[in-house]
């Protein structure tokens, strides 16, 4: 059994920091406070923002971001703790088989990870983020015309202290055809050949992503690279100011059984 699999799609997205779980647990709580509007949760932050105001008072209403240390048996129980899938508003830090390493996960519908976060904690800590993403493509069309599924992408950005990614590995289809994309140079274990393979759908496969990531010595989608246990604790940041008209609002609960049937086009 893979928890990996599992449960997707909250892993379809996968994220790691270079350096110790405790700092860079406060170093996130520190940037999520800074810019909390921007949550990649497709929620219009404007809207958002007024309709909290409004039922709290006058002003932006303080954004409140709780961090605890827990002590958990597995990491099937830290996946768990993200149920049921939202707004994206408890994020999780973990620890892994590679010391140098900390790894992140949040309970976001959308479940493409915040890619934004790890740039802004790439410049704060000064220090090396991945964030890497991979959806098969599934989207088909119902007989009533509606589509679902997932158009599919795989990807990996890579930021070394600056905003803009040092390196940026794409396959992406946006509802048409593929693109892809290579920006930054390559590092050395990369297999640029493949880059110029005829199928664009050949240039970047999931195994290429797993090999590359692989080079910074990350596993991230194998169950035995996460070191979770009751002496070994994650970290669990949650936001707590929403005031219960907007939670309900805003935030719809889904569970891992109807969000996996979304994303792989199962009606």
């Amino acid at each position: 059994m893979s928890l990996i699999k599992d449960f997707y799609p909250i892993t379809r997205a996968v994220s790691a920091i270079q350096g110790e779980i405790e700092p860079v647990a406060k170093a996130a709580v520190s940037e999520l406070d800074r810019f909390v509007v921007s949550l990649q949760s497709g929620v219009n932050a404007d809207s958002l923002a007024g309709d909290m105001a409004q039922q709290e008072g006058s002003g932006r209403p303080p954004v409140v971001y709780t961090l605890r240390q827990l002590h958990v048996k597995s990491l099937e129980d830290v996946f768990n703790l993200l149920l049921p899938l939202t707004l994206g508003t408890k994020m999780v830090l973990l620890r892994t088989s590679n010391p140098d390493w900390t790894a992140y996960f949040d309970n976001s519908s959308r479940c493409k990870g915040y890619q934004s976060l790890m740039a802004c904690l790439s410049v704060y800590l000064k220090t090396r983020t991945v964030h890497a993403y991979a959806q098969p493509k599934t989207i088909r069309k119902l007989p009533q015309g509606k589509m679902i599924g997932s158009w599919g992408a795989v990807l990996a950005y890579v930021y070394n202290g600056q905003m803009q990614a040092e390196r940026i590995v794409s396959l992406v289809n946006d509802a048409g055809p593929w693109h892809f994309d290579s920006m930054g140079e390559p590092y050395c274990f990369e297999n640029t050949e493949k880059y110029n393979a005829r199928k664009k759908t050949d240039r970047f496969t999931f195994e290429d992503l797993i090999s590359f990531l692989q080079g910074f010595g990350l596993r991230p989608f194998n169950d035995d690279f996460y070191r979770v246990s009751l002496d070994q604790p994650i970290f669990l940041i949650e936001r707590t100011d929403y005031v219960e008209e907007v939670r309900k609002k805003y935030s719809r609960p889904y569970d891992i059984k109807t969000l996996r049937a979304r994303y792989e086009g199962i009606a």
